[in-house]
């Protein structure tokens, strides 16, 4: 089974759509039913052509009688019933319709209902994010699931944001990539501390998070080129305006444990991103920090961007038992032989390991200079908190011993929802086929729950694959290892920029997400590619087959 994803607008007004849409390949169409504020293209549309939808809605009708305080606001820019619109001219081509959900992304009801809301350690709400720890965001929730099975009854059922959503969205108009925050310093922030959570936590934990970020970083440049040396008057003889560099000015001789050693460094493949899904926001460098405070310690590797970054991931694999990394076969190409990667870009044939030591030694040279994030804990003494010199690159190291409580406090959040969710639906439409946009990663917030365990009532798992190609099919592996007899693994397929209009480079694609345990494509997103980038989708969905 192959899914696109679509909006109600998409199909509503646009009678060409279900017909268009039918010669994509697909068999399903994931329409949304409840969906966040977004601003949208409509390329095919014969009444416009760019729609801006200002605050999240629900797109069936809405019957006051079922919700309590919680209630969905309904749309004016498409009819209020637009998805039992959209839903019927579909099936009429042939097409099965899922109702796609977002459920605690909601900056409507964030807005206005700021005690459900998430809260961060410092205290600073997330309007966006409704908090699952709160019984009412669970009843909501409950009554968007039992609603649409009821009014809609969709032929299977498509859960997002099942948990809690974390400090990454990406809305508004971001502003804060200049706070040069790692991906852990994110994954920190996207612990909830509202009045519900926060007792949950060791009382340790607020305090230490903080302490964490109130730490100044502070990045060297290794193997940076040397500047030419100066002119001389004579041999040997340096100008006399040439400046000497001050003590503060060099560099520290304690050496950085090194990122492969197993006993300086803890590495997962899951806490480099702080959201299911890929963010531009990459800091090409960052400004040293001058000041009496000792830095905190962070490796290059994991820190130096906001994405998964193939030096650290594309040769290790997902071991289900341990959440560890193990090396793959020899041949695989690793930061010492690979160049960087555009994220979003297919995978070049220096990628594959026949061809990994072809041009390494020109790929070396024109590496840039590398960075390393330096941070040591200016309250090394606080419990729990790393000693000065450790390398927190992990939330498990970030959190010291807290880590395994708070983990453990995340997951069951996310657990809760789900289950609640999961029999809701089984009540109301007990043959409904459930998938839900999962991550394996256990500190996971946003769209894709955090699902390190599995769960054998769902059918689908569907995993995220915006950003590295080889990273995105290592999460695949991981899901694929939970899966139960008879699950099936998807795969969350951006058909978008940055990844190119190319049949050929998404075909690729498609056949390495296959090769990592996925068996069926979910594609986003036919409502907004263009004429091209839909011949492209369909294409690669026949070269792959």
């Amino acid at each position: 089974m192959n899914v696109a994803y679509v909006y109600p607008w998409d199909v509503v007004g646009d009678p060409a759509a279900p017909a268009r849409l039918a010669r994509l390949g697909v068999d399903t169409i994931a329409l949304a039913a409840g969906y966040h504020s977004t601003r949208a293209a409509t390329p095919y549309h014969p009444a416009h052509r760019v729609l801006d939808v200002p605050h999240s809605a629900f797109y069936l009708p809405i019957r006051p009688h079922a919700w309590s305080r919680l209630v969905p606001a309904a749309p004016t820019w498409t009819p209020p019933d637009a998805y039992l619109q959209a839903q019927t001219a579909l099936r009429q081509a042939g097409l099965k319709v899922h109702a796609w959900v977002v459920l605690t992304h909601n900056s409507y009801l964030g807005t206005r209902f700021p005690d459900v809301t998430v809260r961060n350690a410092f205290g600073d709400p997330y309007p966006y994010a409704l908090c699952p720890a709160h019984e009412e965001v669970l009843a909501y929730c409950e009554t968007l699931v039992t609603e649409i099975l009821t009014l809609a009854e969709p032929d299977g059922l498509i859960l997002e944001a099942c948990g809690p959503m974390g400090f990454g969205h990406q809305g508004v108009h971001e502003k804060t990539s200049g706070a040069d925050w790692t991906p852990t310093d994110a994954a920190l922030l996207s612990l909830c501390f509202c009045t519900i959570c926060a007792p949950r936590y060791p009382p340790q934990t607020a305090p230490q998070i903080r302490a964490t970020l109130d730490t100044p970083i502070v990045t060297t440049i290794e193997n940076a080129p040397r500047p030419p040396k100066p002119p001389s008057t004579g041999p040997g003889t340096p100008l006399a305006d040439t400046p000497t560099p001050s003590p503060s000015a060099v560099e520290s001789p304690t050496p950085e444990p090194s990122a492969s050693d197993p006993s300086t460094s803890k590495t997962s493949p899951w806490e480099t991103s702080a959201s299911g899904r890929p963010t531009s926001e990459t800091p090409s460098s960052e400004t040293p920090i001058s000041g009496t405070e000792a830095p905190r310690t962070l490796t290059s590797e994991t820190h130096a961007s906001r994405t998964f970054t193939p030096e650290t991931h594309a040769s290790r694999t997902f071991t289900p038992e341990t959440h560890a990394l193990k090396p793959q076969a020899s041949g695989t190409l690793t930061s010492e032989n690979r160049a960087p990667e555009t994220p979003g870009s297919p995978p070049r044939a220096a990628e594959h390991p026949a061809s990994s030591t072809q041009g390494a030694a020109a790929e070396s040279a024109a590496r840039p200079p590398q960075s390393t994030t330096v941070r040591t804990p200016t309250a090394s003494g606080t419990p729990g908190h790393p000693a000065s010199g450790h390398h927190i690159d992990t939330m498990d190291l970030a959190l010291g011993p807290l880590a395994d409580e708070v983990r453990a406090t995340r997951v069951r959040l996310s657990a809760s929802l789900r289950h609640r969710l999961i029999s809701a639906a089984q009540r109301t439409a007990p043959d409904i086929p459930i998938t839900l946009h999962a991550d394996p990663n256990p500190w996971a917030t946003g769209a894709f729950a955090a699902l390190p365990s599995g769960d054998p009532n769902l059918n689908v798992l569907v995993g995220n694959c915006w950003g590295d190609i080889r990273t995105d099919a290592a999460r695949l592996t991981a899901l694929a290892n939970l899966c139960t007899p008879g699950q099936r693994v998807g795969a969350y397929v951006l058909a978008l920029p940055p990844r190119p209009a190319d049949a050929a480079a998404l075909a690729e694609q498609l056949k390495i997400y296959a090769d990592a345990g996925a068996s069926e494509f979910h594609l986003y997103h036919a409502g907004l590619a263009s004429p091209h980038r839909l011949s492209a989708i369909a294409t690669a969905l026949r070269l792959s087959q």
